[in-house]
């Protein structure tokens, strides 16, 4: 697969889901030989279980970064998580982090051991929103094409900051390729959208539950960084646009 001018995407997959133009590998194998890129993009984690399930996390970015150390890499993007920053707002990358969920302390351990990481190539970590097609909105609606959301005071469901699939992998494969990418980068689209308004776009029927006093509204990433380095456009937070992503990659699967 083409990716720009100068470089070609090779994934690399577990022996037992590789295909005839994948790279066959897992942890504990020998390192496919003859393998050199300039980046690699660690799209793997574990994101449910117990506490031991989710410390898996620690121990995979330890295996991307020496992959990319044997594969002569420049640097290694790693996949974290808006659950490390917790409760408390606003979602910058400047802030000190303070997960309260499983998922996002282990996020958390995985980012600090990567930032006491002393070898290897240089480590950028993507703190990423709402995936369209892969959070629990789309997890329901995807099933049934029927949703149930949370109903807060103004009336409205929750509002969060969701990124399209396509998006995604454009936002990915540059901070992979792009010698500006900063070590930390929120990602998601230009701005923040309400579950509601995604699950109309995607023509799911919508129920209502009253909000209990512990659900959040509102949680959302600031954008201004990855804006000042890649601007998304409006429609990378339009939920027809959003859906029509998420649509383009359920066709093909």
């Amino acid at each position: 697969m083409s990716c720009g001018q100068n470089h070609d995407l090779i994934s690399v997959v577990r022996p037992e889901k590789a295909g005839p133009r994948d790279v066959s590998w897992a942890p504990g194998l020998p390192f496919p030989r003859d393998l050199q890129c300039d980046a690699v993009v660690a799209a793997w984690g574990v994101t449910h279980g117990s506490k031991s399930d989710l410390d898996a996390n620690v121990t995979l970015v330890r295996h991307a970064q020496n992959f990319g150390k044997a594969a002569g890499a420049e640097r290694v993007v790693h996949c974290s998580s808006a659950a490390v920053y917790g409760c408390k707002t606003p979602w910058t990358e400047s802030v000190k982090i303070n997960p309260v969920s499983c998922y996002g302390l282990a996020k958390a351990r995985m980012e600090d051991a990567i930032t006491h990481a002393t070898t290897g190539p240089k480590a950028v970590i993507l703190r990423i929103g709402n995936v369209a097609g892969a959070d629990s909105l789309f997890k329901a609606g995807l099933r049934d094409g029927h949703v149930t959301l949370d109903r807060f005071p103004d009336g409205r469901g929750p509002i969060r900051s969701y990124i399209g699939p396509r998006t995604l992998t454009h936002v990915t494969l540059w901070a992979a390729l792009s010698s500006e990418t900063p070590p930390f980068l929120n990602v998601a689209g230009a701005s923040e959208v309400g579950m509601e308004d995604i699950a109309r776009a995607m023509a799911w029927h919508v129920s209502w539950r009253p909000a209990t006093q512990t659900a959040h509204q509102h949680a959302v990433l600031e954008t201004d960084l990855l804006q000042k380095y890649l601007h998304l456009g409006d429609e990378t937070a339009q939920p027809s646009s959003i859906a029509e992503e998420v649509n383009s990659i359920v066709h093909i699967l």
